[in-house]
């Protein structure tokens, strides 16, 4: 599926009254044509550890104050058509949740034009065999071609 391959940028979260869940996101999801993609998601604006902490002496609370707001993962993909819906099926090896790596992440998929036109990207999460009741909606970055020397 030529199309899901790029760099994604989270445009809002919706949720069952299709109002934006949060508009303070900031988000990308990376698909790429070897079947693996990375996705991170920050809610919120960030939060900046006070001057003179690091990441490896800050304490567990100002960590936390940090991750939680904070989804990540990544892993192989495969693209499937079912029943005429498209589908993302990956198998996670790297997630900021544990309990992620448990089971297959299933995401329905559906591409349609943005008012100026760029791809945009709606990802539902199928939970329990079902669409879930909120939707991720990303705009496809049109970032130039590196060259390598």
């Amino acid at each position: 599926m030529k199309q899901l391959i790029g760099v994604w940028k989270l445009l809002f979260i919706t949720q069952p009254n299709n109002e934006p869940a949060d508009t303070n996101l900031t988000g990308r999801i990376i698909f790429n044509d070897q079947g693996y993609m990375n996705a991170l998601i920050r809610s919120g604006a960030a939060v900046p550890l006070p001057d003179s902490v690091d990441w490896d002496t800050a304490t567990d609370a100002q960590i936390a104050a940090i991750t939680r707001r904070i989804v990540a993962y990544s892993g192989q993909y495969e693209v499937r058509n079912e029943s005429g819906q498209l589908f993302t099926h990956t198998t996670l090896d790297v997630s900021l949740d544990p309990s992620w790596m448990e089971e297959v992440q299933v995401r329905h998929a559906a591409f349609s034009n943005g008012t100026d036109g760029k791809s945009v990207l709606t990802l539902i999460p199928v939970e329990n065999g079902k669409l879930a009741d909120q939707s991720l909606v990303w705009e496809k970055l049109d970032l130039p071609t590196l060259t390598m020397i």
